[in-house]
């Protein structure tokens, strides 16, 4: 009982998320009124706008899962071990190492229940979302004070 929407954060030729996300709604087992496609371009700000009304986020690119904790949706982000950027901001940096799953390591199965457990707990997720939201705000706002300070109050110039 879910609408399955996907969104699509590349839509370049190669990588284009718009056809794997074709491929992928082909080989389940829904009913095409249940999976809906978005199939444009929306940029970073209508993305989380988006993903802020979302229940749940089944993501596999890094900005998908940093637009899911910046918005506090909760998610699982399917990956691999050699993906340092997920590892790296997802895992460590924003606290959430728990919510990563290695598809090179983990069977189907097990992937499909540590997500089908995330879900389940997904209301607990957020408010633990909402923490690391806010705490990486504030460190955005101490970096922006001390940057400010560093200029003396005025835009950052380069010279050539």
């Amino acid at each position: 009982d879910a609408l399955l929407l996907f969104l699509p954060h590349s839509t370049e030729e190669t990588g284009n998320d718009i056809v794997a996300a074709a491929h992928v709604a082909e080989r389940m087992n829904a009913q095409p009124e249940d999976c809906l496609i978005l199939k444009e371009d929306c940029g970073a700000r209508r993305l989380k706008s988006i993903m802020r009304e979302c229940d749940f986020v089944v993501g596999e690119r890094t900005h998908s899962l940093i637009g899911s904790v910046s918005v506090g949706t909760p998610f699982v982000a399917l990956t691999n071990r050699r993906d340092t950027r997920t590892h790296g901001i997802i895992g460590q940096m924003c606290g959430c190492p728990e919510h990563i799953v290695d598809m090179d390591v983990t069977s189907a199965e097990d992937a499909s229940g540590k997500a089908l457990e995330l879900f389940a707990n997904r209301a607990g997720l957020r408010d633990s979302l909402e923490r690391v939201r806010r705490r990486l705000s504030k460190q955005i706002d101490e970096l922006s004070r001390v940057v400010r300070g560093f200029t003396g109050g005025s835009s950052v110039e380069t010279q050539a």
